[in-house]
């Protein structure tokens, strides 16, 4: 089995970890979606036939949806829910490169992860490292993509290293939950100017 295969099984491996540790937290379902994605994907294609990436497209509608998820917000925002889930599926049907539409939606993804660390910031005046993994991990899936897609001599090699770096990634998930005090970076440690 060559390094690359190994890499990638460990990946999948590692991914289905995080959703045990992450049962009844606020994320789960982004955890679950995320161990099942890669699975469903090399079952979809390799034994189906089907288009490499038109499960990863449509799983990333699903965790969009699963941070934060709220059943008012759907109702409340219905028009705007209705124009994404449109203009996902016109990208479906008529996109020639699906990876384009799996990184605007793990832009999306970005952005909402982005603000609640954010909000944190403001709020309690910490930053989670928890969040911070987050961000990172839907910055390399962003990264990761953009490279594929690009003609850069680098790209297989690019692909693999940040799977490696995502699998890290995978097993901080494993370890840690969320509300983890210790994964708190208190601001006010590092005030900064002091009086004299």
């Amino acid at each position: 089995m060559e390094i690359a295969q190994i890499i990638t099984y460990l990946s999948i491996f590692f991914w289905l970890l995080p959703p045990l540790r992450q049962y009844k937290e606020g994320l789960f379902l982004y955890f679950l979606i995320t161990a099942l994605m890669d699975p469903l994907n090399l079952f979809y294609v390799v034994i189906m036939g089907g288009h490499q990436f038109i499960i990863h497209s449509i799983s990333s509608v699903f965790l969009f949806y699963s941070i934060n998820f709220s059943l008012i917000n759907l109702k409340k925002y219905w028009y705007l829910n209705a124009l994404y889930i449109i203009a996902v599926i016109l990208a479906l049907v008529y996109l020639s490169n699906l990876l384009l539409l799996i990184i605007a939606l793990h832009l999306l993804i970005f952005i909402k992860f982005f603000k609640i660390g954010i909000v944190t910031l403001h709020k309690f005046n910490n930053i989670n490292i928890f969040q911070l993994a987050l961000i990172f991990y839907e910055i390399s899936v962003v990264i990761n993509e953009l490279v594929f897609i690009s003609n850069l001599d680098i790209k297989v090699v690019f692909f693999y290293t940040t799977l490696f770096f995502q699998s890290l990634i995978a097993i901080f998930f494993t370890i840690f939950k969320e509300g983890n005090p210790r994964l708190n970076i208190s601001l006010k440690s590092f005030p900064l100017s002091s009086k004299h």
